[in-house]
């Protein structure tokens, strides 16, 4: 099996997914008119800068936006400030606040705003243990993704986000 690339993902995830409004969906995917993709809108929580360019250059090339910050604390604050994403990638050891005490902060705030609805949040570690997994997931995480990130296994990772949320609706 070949995976799949973003750019034909539009052939293959039903056009519904972009054109409904539903609160459930909290996806807010974008078509673009040049690459006919779908756009995500992604926080990633990430204090080292090499692991910055990193990621920044694959969602980029697999054409997202990206919203960066260093701690777990810029995170939660920019959740608090009701900033919308569809998605966050957090870094599990950062200086300030660790992506664990980030997460249990989020879906704190989630539990309180019950209108704003579930942000997805997968860990990202160079921690592969089954018990790190296992305290991710404790915490509220979604998913997890062990470091070095390829571009593979995020598109994948991705497309499985899109087709969970259309499941969803």
């Amino acid at each position: 099996r070949k995976p799949l690339l973003v750019a034909s993902l539009g052939n293959i995830i039903d056009k519904s997914l972009l054109n409904k409004h539903s609160q459930k969906n909290t996806l807010s995917t974008q078509r673009s008119c040049e690459t006919n993709q779908l756009t995500l809108s992604i926080l990633v929580a990430e204090d080292n800068l090499a692991n910055q360019k990193i990621i920044h250059k694959l969602l980029s090339t697999l054409g997202h936006q990206m919203t960066l910050v260093k701690n777990g604390k810029e995170a939660v604050a920019k959740i608090l400030d009701d900033q919308k994403f569809d998605l966050i990638l957090m870094d599990m050891m950062m200086p300030e606040m660790n992506g664990i005490e980030a997460t249990l902060k989020i879906r704190q705030w989630e539990s309180e705003k019950s209108c704003r609805g579930h942000i997805n949040i997968w860990a990202m570690t160079a921690n592969a243990r089954d018990q790190d997994q296992s305290d991710c997931l404790q915490a509220g995480m979604d998913a997890f993704i062990s470091k070095p990130i390829t571009r593979k296994v995020l598109n994948q990772k991705l497309v499985e986000l899109l087709k969970f949320n259309d499941s969803t609706q």
